[in-house]
């Protein structure tokens, strides 16, 4: 699973935390911190968190977005 987010997002701060808490297996990539994941989110969505999980994208952290 991947989970794009972006700094000063507290959703995003809300989703990592539940995925920890989950103990659930996430790679996190901020969008400030490369150009080539904030053009994955854009492909799709001007929102973080965008999660892609088993192929699927799901835009937003249970029905909210930063």
């Amino acid at each position: 699973m991947i989970i794009y987010t972006t700094n000063g997002c507290d959703v995003c701060d809300r989703a990592r935390a539940d995925l920890i808490a989950e103990e659930a297996d996430f790679e996190e990539r901020n969008v400030m911190h490369n150009k080539e994941w904030f053009d994955e989110v854009l492909k799709h969505t001007i929102f973080v968190p965008m999660v892609v999980r088993d192929g699927q994208v799901e835009i937003g952290w249970r029905g909210r977005t930063g």
